[in-house]
């Protein structure tokens, strides 16, 4: 009988290191995550993933304002009895002031746009590369008459809506 009240003696001292282990893991586990240097460490860790993650991307692929210039334009080629019939929106950065500049001048790029399709034939606005340079040209055009106006440029893109030539 002896024997078997030491092993339980054993036993119960046994079970109380084991919660006493317990309770001072969780303590320290306490301690560690409420310790502030680890929160200083934890935040410079986070900032810098920020940093990483919140850059602007060097394309144009944040948030982008698509606006349509809302009169169609008709215009006639040269070289022919033909003329072109086409829709167009623009692309900017997220700068309202881009858009507003646009709607302001918005005669003057017009005429700038008129100037730009009407030296072209038909013939020059046949392939899909045809279309593109000449978005591109219209682009060109639209931030060179807000520069030249005083007004910030940065249209970034010119699309079609709808493209015919008659």
């Amino acid at each position: 009988m002896e024997n078997e009240a030491i092993v339980s003696q054993k036993n119960k001292k046994l079970g109380l290191v084991k919660v006493m282990v317990v309770v001072v893991s969780i303590i320290l586990l306490i301690a560690v995550l409420s310790n502030p240097t680890t929160d200083i460490v934890d935040s410079q860790r986070s900032n810098e993933f920020e940093k990483v993650t919140q850059q602007p991307p060097k394309s144009n692929s944040f948030n982008q304002r698509y606006n349509l210039i809302e009169h169609e334009f008709v215009v006639s080629l040269v070289g022919a009895k033909q003329f072109c019939e086409f829709t167009m929106g623009f692309m900017t950065a997220d700068d309202q002031r881009i858009v507003d500049n646009v709607y302001q001048h918005e005669l003057v790029i017009r005429a700038a746009i008129i100037m730009e399709v009407s030296s072209l034939s038909s013939s020059q606005l046949q392939t899909l590369d045809d279309k593109q340079r000449l978005a591109d040209n219209i682009k060109a055009r639209m931030n060179q008459v807000l520069l030249e106006h005083g007004a910030a440029a940065g249209i970034e893109e010119v699309f079609f809506t709808q493209f015919i030539i008659q």
